[in-house]
C-alpha cells in the first residue's frame, strides 16, 4: 500500500512540473514576441549607429558606405534568426536576391531606412511614425558622410 501512495505521489509531481512548464512555454510565446520584436532605441555618435530592441546591432561610421530613405523594401525571402510577429521582422533575413541582410523593421510604415556598410551585411530600420524615421535618417546623415539618396 505504502509503495502505490509514492508512485501516485510522483506521479502528481510529474504532472503539476509538466503543467508549470507548459504554461511557462506558452507564457513566453505569447509574451516573448512583444519583448523582442521593437526598436526601442536608436543611438547616434560620430563612431557609431546602434539599433537596440530584442535583438541589437552597432555599425560603425566608418563602414557606411550608403544610407538611403526608401519607400518600398527590396523582398524578403526568409528568416535566417530572427523573429517576425504582426508584421514586425527583427534580426537575419535573406533577401530575394540571396543577400543576407539584418532587419528592424515594421513592415507596413514606410519610410525604411537603408545603410549598406562597406563589409557586413546591410541594415533596414524603421521608427513606429514616419516622421521619426525621417529624423532618424537625417540625424545619420549629419554624423557620417557616406553616399546618400535622398
Amino acid at each position: 500500500m505504502k509503495k502505490l501512495f509514492k508512485t501516485e505521489k510522483r506521479r502528481d509531481q510529474a504532472i503539476v512540473l509538466f503543467l508549470a512548464i507548459l504554461l511557462a512555454g506558452i507564457f513566453w510565446g505569447i509574451a516573448g514576441p512583444f519583448n523582442m520584436t521593437h526598436l526601442d532605441n536608436v543611438t547616434i555618435s560620430q563612431e557609431t549607429i546602434t539599433l537596440e530592441g530584442g535583438d541589437a546591432i552597432q555599425i560603425p561610421t566608418s563602414d557606411i558606405a550608403e544610407v538611403s530613405l526608401i519607400d518600398k523594401m527590396p523582398p524578403v525571402s526568409f528568416r535566417l534568426n530572427g523573429s517576425s510577429f504582426k508584421g514586425i521582422n527583427t534580426g537575419y533575413f535573406m533577401l530575394g536576391n540571396g543577400e543576407k541582410c539584418f532587419l528592424f523593421l515594421r513592415n507596413g510604415t514606410p519610410p525604411f531606412i537603408h545603410i549598406r556598410c562597406k563589409t557586413g551585411v546591410p541594415v533596414f530600420f524603421n521608427r513606429k511614425k514616419p516622421d521619426e524615421t525621417r529624423q532618424v535618417y537625417q540625424e545619420i546623415l549629419s554624423v557620417c558622410n557616406p553616399k546618400s539618396n535622398i
